[in-house]
């Protein structure tokens, strides 16, 4: 063992011998697998667009084989690809649901805003804030639901709204990222 090494062992691990540090006592935390909702749009004489589509949120477990004590949002972003079509400076009005409750709004936000994954968070979109907070509780309360169970449970998310211009050939990408906690041991 070279001494850099040795030395390094006893800078960092010989001072927890001795300490009332718990470091096994205290909760995992992992990524949660990200969720896509992906609504493709082809539209090439209507300004108008509604569509759904059900996600399975058991996918946050996903290659975790740990018991799950809690799953927090970690953040929501959203993507609209119209690299097929539409013209970016086309402005959309019109929300995203989930389970029936607002989870984002926007009036008139020009979809290039949106031309890269962008938090649904983020203060500076045009427009101003686009979250709504029934939206985020509702999620919220599907992961605490996940959290306790080992049932499946599904969540759907709805995009509607209306174009300032057709055609409309774009892709609306909607991702949640998660933090999955384990129990404390103990």
């Amino acid at each position: 063992m070279s001494p850099k090494l040795v030395l390094l062992f006893s800078i960092l691990v010989l001072p927890l011998l001795g300490s009332s540090c718990d470091v096994g006592l205290y909760p995992l935390l992992f990524d949660g697998a990200p969720l896509t909702a992906t609504f493709r749009l082809d539209q090439p004489t209507f300004t108008s667009f509604d569509v759904s589509q059900t996600v399975d949120l058991q996918e946050i477990r996903s290659g975790l084989d740990k018991n799950i004590d809690s799953i927090k949002v970690f953040n929501i972003s959203l993507q609209i690809d119209s690299t097929a079509g539409t013209n970016s400076a086309t402005t959309l009005t019109g929300a995203v649901l989930i389970d029936g409750d607002s989870l984002i709004a926007v009036n008139g936000v020009p979809i290039s805003e949106f031309a890269t994954e962008r938090s649904i968070f983020d203060a500076t979109i045009t427009g101003g804030r686009v979250f709504k907070n029934a939206g985020v509780a509702t999620l919220i309360a599907l992961l605490r639901t996940l959290s306790q169970s080992s049932g499946p449970l599904t969540a759907t998310v709805r995009a509607s709204g209306a174009a300032s211009a057709s055609p409309l050939h774009f892709t609306i990408k909607l991702k949640l990222y998660t933090q999955v906690f384990t129990p404390p041991k103990g």
